[in-house]
C-alpha cells in the first residue's frame, strides 16, 4: 500500500473469514510500515473484539492505545493507532 494512512469505514459490521483475513493484513501492513490506522465502527470496543478473529483482534489491541479510543456518541466509536505522518 503506498498510503501513509489507512481507513477502516464501520468495522465489524459484517463478519465473514475472508474479511477477518483482510483486517488482520492491514494491521499487519499498519504495524511493519508504521502506518497510521483510522477506524469507525458502531460496535463497542468490547463487543468489536470479541467479533473479530482472535489474531486480528490481538494484532488491533496492541496497535491502539488505550487513549486512542474516542466515543463519538453511544452508538459511533472511532480509533486511531499511532500518527506517524
Amino acid at each position: 500500500m503506498k498510503s501513509q494512512v489507512i481507513l477502516i469505514d464501520t468495522l465489524g459490521t459484517k463478519t465473514f473469514n475472508w474479511i477477518n483475513d483482510k483486517i488482520r493484513l492491514i494491521t499487519d501492513e499498519a504495524d511493519r510500515n508504521q502506518k497510521s490506522l483510522i477506524s469507525s465502527t458502531n460496535i463497542n470496543p468490547k463487543e468489536l473484539i470479541n467479533l473479530l478473529e482472535l489474531r486480528t483482534a490481538s494484532s488491533l489491541t496492541e496497535l491502539i492505545p488505550q487513549q486512542a479510543i474516542i466515543y463519538l456518541d453511544a452508538l459511533l466509536f472511532a480509533f486511531y493507532t499511532h500518527l506517524y505522518c
